[in-house]
């Protein structure tokens, strides 16, 4: 090396190529040079810079590759669905269960869940119009019902109950303290382990229902603990004449002969008891509908000294 190149960087020839010829490459540079052991073809020989040149990818390929590595980055984000196309969507999402429904499918605890997510969205709320118009809940309902005319709960009264059930889903949906499709989530996880634990929940809707009640009494979200909880079947104390016809039941299907098992007794016994038991009903059923009365009397102001002489015996 010159002493008019020291300190200058410049790299001495000898010291990158060897002792050899300056103007080929060594093996470790030069894609074209053949691995020792083999004979070399004829082939001219490049230099350094051309070496270089002809071992790149053309401009052709690098700009392929640039195409590749920036695709998708120049394309514009979708722009964000309008709240009158996320309603379209919603109400076609609701048709489709009812045509579910309609076809044997459980398509109502879908639409719960559907009804939460549009809520929470701000497509559907509790508020009833103030122009008398339908509620959401009912309206949702109804397209729901028309899809799906094989089910007695479309009549009045069950219509009227499931869009009951409904707007407190909305209600779920619609809290700003909770995460109410989360909640919802959680309720659908906790009630699937339920079943595999064998601990019989409610029907999936139903439970989605009750959760949804129970979360809107409080502001902070249900423990696991508070869902699984709701999701679980209240076990109904039976009253004395709910006692006495089940056992009812029993003994008239021994009377009949209507029974898995073919046991028929037709003695004079066993038809007095099966008239004493029914007889032994009939009078809880008085009393309960002499109670009803009393309590609607008292509702109007009497009290149950006066209702009860109202009423008579």
């Amino acid at each position: 090396m010159s002493e008019s190149n020291q300190g200058l960087g410049v790299v001495d020839p000898a010291v990158l190529f060897g002792a050899g010829d300056p103007g080929v490459l060594p093996t470790f540079l030069n894609r074209n040079a053949q691995p020792q052991g083999q004979a070399k073809e004829d082939s001219p020989t490049l230099a350094p810079t051309e070496a270089l040149i002809s071992n790149a990818p053309s401009q052709r390929e690098a700009q392929a590759e640039n195409e590749r590595a920036t695709v998708g980055h120049n394309e514009p984000p979708p722009e964000p669905m309008s709240r009158e196309e996320m309603l379209k969507e919603f109400n076609k999402d609701v048709a489709s269960y009812g045509k579910d429904s309609g076809k044997g499918a459980a398509a109502l605890p879908r639409l719960g869940m559907r009804v939460i997510r549009a809520a929470s969205d701000g497509l559907i709320s509790t508020e009833k119009p103030k122009d008398g118009s339908e509620s959401d809940a009912v309206r949702i309902y109804k397209r729901y019902a028309e899809q799906d005319s094989k089910h007695a709960e479309h009549t009045k009264g069950g219509m009227k109950a499931n869009a009951a059930k409904l707007n407190a889903l909305i209600g779920l949906g619609c809290m700003t303290t909770v995460d109410g499709v989360e909640v919802a989530s959680r309720a659908v996880s906790i009630r699937d382990k339920m079943e595999k634990e064998e601990q019989k929940p409610k029907a999936l809707f139903a439970g989605l229902v009750d959760v949804a009640r129970k979360q809107m009494e409080q502001d902070s979200p249900l423990t696991d603990d508070a869902i699984e909880a709701a999701l679980g079947k209240v076990v109904k104390d039976k009253s004395v004449a709910e006692e006495w016809t089940a056992i009812y039941k029993k003994i008239d299907k021994l009377v009949s002969g209507e029974n898995p098992q073919g046991l028929k007794d037709q003695s004079e016994q066993a038809l007095k008891i099966a008239e004493l038991v029914n007889e032994h009903i009939n009078n809880f059923m008085v009393d309960d509908d002499r109670e009803e009365k009393i309590a609607f009397c008292m509702e109007r102001g009497m009290t149950r000294e006066q209702a009860t002489q109202f009423v008579g015996k």
